[in-house]
């Protein structure tokens, strides 16, 4: 969900819609627009935290007094023992992992700037950083990916290599657009054996990668 979280009224409205509303356990937020080292207080002001926990990462060395990109991720408590496993040091990615019974369950929140921005990332540094948190968290559990990459891909199919055959899984989305940043992606996904789920379905209302080797382990929302 990309919603900015800064005003405090923005924050009550969220709260509200995911707990009354929605009422989903796990829900991943892109450009919260905290100033750096306040997000955690903010949603203090806002969340019952008997039932819920929230973890951030504030965008550091914002410029706009207003505030600019993070990702967040609040979490039901009831659904499982659920700790910080990693905060990217240069990118706005943070991975918590949850326990869940006899289950570990590790999900990402992401956000990457649009190209051509004043807040543009480094695109390729954060894919890199970004598939070797996966390959490391793949050999400790599940993995789920969630966000914004800003990475328009269009129809472009998924081509991976499964049990020595390509296969090629094709899209219909209703944005036909190729980006620079969506070719670049999808070239990366491709070589990692990564399907972006998105219009798979023909109905290209959701964003996803999932890892395609054997069972399915590792989804990505972008």
């Amino acid at each position: 969900m990309n919603i900015h979280l800064s005003r405090l009224e923005r924050r009550r409205l969220f709260y509200t819609f995911i707990c009354n509303s929605v009422q989903v356990d796990i829900c991943v937020v892109t450009e919260t627009r905290f100033r750096e080292g306040q997000g955690a207080n903010r949603m203090l002001e806002v969340i019952d935290s008997d039932t819920f926990t929230w973890f951030g990462r504030d965008r550091r060395k914002q410029r706009l007094i207003s505030g600019e990109g993070g990702v967040g991720i609040l979490v039901r408590n009831r659904i499982g023992r659920t700790t910080v496993a990693k905060v990217s040091n240069d990118f706005d990615i943070i991975w918590i992992q949850i326990n869940i019974g006899i289950e570990t369950l590790y999900i990402a929140a992401v956000y990457m700037s649009p190209i051509g921005t004043t807040r543009e990332t480094d695109a390729a540094n954060f894919r890199l950083e970004l598939e070797d948190d996966i390959v490391h968290f793949r050999a400790l559990g599940k993995v789920v990916v969630m966000g914004d990459l800003n990475s328009r891909i269009g129809n472009t199919p998924s081509v991976v290599l499964k049990s020595g055959r390509l296969r090629s899984f094709n899209r219909i989305t209703k944005d036909n657009k190729v980006t620079r940043q969506g070719k670049d992606l999808i070239e990366s996904l491709n070589a990692n054996s990564m399907i972006i789920l998105n219009g798979i379905d023909g109905g290209g209302e959701n964003t996803f990668i999932s890892r395609h080797s054997g069972e399915p382990r590792s989804t990505i929302s972008s």
